[in-house]
């Protein structure tokens, strides 16, 4: 009974009707041409500011993974240089060649334009004609041979002695008919049935 008589929405006689407040919306001042240009440049200007920012940081994490990637390629090829320079380019893992007879794992292959190269299938190392035991010769992009430290100190001789001791065959691509038919035969002989 005491909290009733604290109850303002209640009286003696029984509980007393509610009325909501009213909520009168607020209406905005019109604003001019000048202020709306103003509010809509300066959206523009903090949306271009947010795009600028963005490209900023899209550019920095960019430069960034080029940065890596140059760092991880450098390491690359040193890795692999070493790894050409301590090859001894034999079959037969560490243990070394079976029944004492060296066995080289290199393969000789000829490319369509009678390019002639040499390789080492365990290190991946490439002699070409010409290379020597102090350097490497190879084109660059512009056409120009390049002269370039020999790390494995064996050129192309060293490569052909050991492709005579290597049980691998040499290799080809396909050869243009007519080079092999200039070559085959000479002029006016048959050659399964055909006349060249």
């Amino acid at each position: 009974m005491a909290n009733q008589a604290n109850d303002p929405n209640q009286n003696q006689d029984g509980p007393k009707s509610v009325v909501p407040p009213v909520i009168v919306p607020v209406v905005a001042k019109p604003r001019s041409m000048e202020e709306k240009l103003d509010i809509l440049l300066t959206l523009m200007a903090t949306k271009e500011a947010r795009i600028a920012e963005d490209d900023q940081n899209k550019e920095t994490a960019r430069l960034a993974r080029n940065a890596q990637r140059e760092k991880s390629s450098k390491a690359h090829v040193e890795k692999q240089l070493v790894k050409q320079a301590r090859c001894r380019h034999l079959k037969g893992g560490k243990l070394g060649p079976l029944g004492g007879v060296p066995n080289y794992n290199v393969t000789m292959h000829t490319f369509i334009q009678n390019q002639v190269v040499g390789k080492c299938n365990n290190c991946g190392m490439r002699w070409q004609p010409g290379d020597t035991p102090e350097f490497l010769f190879r084109l660059d992009g512009k056409g120009v041979k390049r002269r370039i430290a020999n790390h494995t100190k064996q050129g192309w001789t060293e490569f052909q002695a050991m492709q005579i001791q290597s049980t691998n065959t040499p290799t080809s691509s396909e050869v243009p008919l007519q080079a092999v038919s200039a070559v085959a035969q000479p002029e006016g002989e048959e050659l399964s049935g055909m006349t060249i």
